[in-house]
């Protein structure tokens, strides 16, 4: 999880919800995949 604040000053979270590795294993280079979500709240002003 990355909590993290925007350039307008709002808060920010990202979360890993899954990684799904490459089904031919093996080969130079794959990368898994990330499945993330984003959740956004606006800070009062």
């Amino acid at each position: 999880m990355l909590c993290t604040v925007t350039s307008e000053q709002h808060l920010a979270m990202l979360r890993i919800t899954d990684v799904r590795v490459p089904s031919k294993a093996g080969i130079p280079g794959r990368m898994p995949d990330y499945v993330m979500t984003v959740t956004l709240w606006k800070t009062a002003e």
